[in-house]
């Protein structure tokens, strides 16, 4: 294979941008194709395939080369176990290759470090989940993540938005499941297809498409979806709901509410209302025991979706996990009032511990005898998709 200069020297300046900038890798690569448009779909994959590797398996790279922050150095190394080739360019220093192949079994004996994980992650897996769960997520949390979509039956079927694709020269089969799903075959430019500029779709992973119908929710029912983000699984319920009754959705994040009002007028959603949560007098006070559901999908670690966004692995801390499991107890305390007698209450993350998922029910009915565990389920991304939790309350 011929490797094109600028293409692997674009590799570890971008890593060294994501680690050390802490920005979302996905945006990086996003922000690099837009400035140089010239390159093709192979090269784009090539960088993005490296990239994504060398993100996350950051901790291996690091103690095979025995250096943190030689990116260049980490670079060559993929490049050599990625295409048995060595690099004899300037800057990419030069490695001992009967070395780099003792060296990777040796550290096949430190999972922790084959896997490349924090120390106090790995021990905490270890804790919640126990050994053989958590290394069977851990190295499927290493994986490329494939690509699903959410026909959005407001405005189309499966089979018109799979021959919409095909048109234009994109495979997707069909993915049993509770929504109707698509899974592409290989990654593609599917912002400018004419399918989602009508809005025939969404881009969300398979996971994530359960927890809506998990709800049970009904046409003509009011919903408050506490935590909306950009709107994902409110466009979800809008669908499910065949734009009927009422969906509150709400989010302190400004930027976030237009990015939600943006996307359902594309999907032609119109039964939602956006609650811009970003000051003290803004409340859902006035919603108090209105919602036939109420969905609390609370901010977490993100251990299910690693897949996706590597980088987290790496900024997330013991202490901020702690800080997190405080918020997700206090969006469970102060919204629960949301949900009316004979309503459903739903909490769900992108989390696969437990300390987030059923031990955060467990001591939320400690003190809420008014609500009872209807169901739960966890979806590991060992599977298909990534991973994730949900419970469904019932208030009596």
């Amino acid at each position: 294979m011929k490797l094109h200069k600028a293409l692997v020297e674009a590799i570890p300046e971008l890593v060294k941008f994501i680690l050390e900038q802490e920005c979302p890798a996905d945006i990086a690569l996003r922000m690099q194709f837009k400035k140089h448009s010239q390159w093709g779909k192979r090269d784009r994959h090539f960088v993005a395939t490296a990239v994504y590797d060398l993100i996350r398996y950051h901790r291996f790279y690091t103690e095979l080369t025995k250096s943190k922050s030689n990116y260049w150095l980490h670079t060559s190394a993929w490049i050599y176990f990625r295409f048995n080739m060595e690099l004899t360019w300037p800057n990419f220093p030069k490695m001992n290759p009967y070395q780099l192949k003792a060296l990777e079994e040796e550290l096949k004996l430190q999972p922790q470090i084959y896997e490349s994980y924090p120390d106090w992650m790995w021990s905490h897996g270890m804790e919640m989940l126990g050994s053989d769960r958590w290394y069977k997520e851990a190295s499927s949390l290493n994986r490329e993540a494939p690509v699903y979509l959410r026909v959005n039956i407001l405005k189309a079927s499966l089979q018109k938005v799979l021959l919409a694709l095909q048109e234009e020269g994109i495979e997707a089969s069909v993915t049993p499941g509770p929504s109707e799903t698509l899974r592409l075959h290989k990654r593609a430019a599917l912002f400018k297809t004419k399918a989602f500029n009508l809005g025939w779709f969404e881009v969300q992973d398979f996971a994530s498409q359960h927890i809506v119908p998990f709800s049970g929710v009904q046409p003509g029912q009011t919903v408050i979806d506490v935590c909306a983000g950009a709107g994902g699984k409110t466009l979800h319920f809008a669908a499910v709901m065949q734009n009927t009754g009422q969906i509150f959705a709400a989010d302190p994040v400004e930027k976030k509410i237009m990015e939600l009002k943006k996307r359902a007028k594309r999907a032609g959603a119109q039964n939602i209302q956006c609650i811009l949560l970003n000051t003290e007098s803004v409340t859902l006070e006035k919603l108090k025991a209105k919602a036939d559901v109420v969905l609390m999908d609370v901010p977490c670690s993100g251990s299910g979706v690693f897949k996706r966004h590597p980088e987290s692995k790496w900024t997330l801390t013991a202490e901020a996990l702690t800080a997190l499991k405080q918020i997700q107890n206090n969006i469970l305390h102060t919204h629960c009032s949301l949900v009316r007698s004979g309503g459903t209450l739903v909490y769900s993350t992108c989390s696969i511990f437990p300390d987030e998922n059923e031990l955060q029910v467990q001591e939320f009915l400690k003190t809420h005898s008014e609500f009872i565990l209807e169901a739960e389920q966890m979806l590991y991304p060992s599977g298909e998709g990534d991973g994730f939790y949900m419970a469904r309350l019932k208030r009596q």
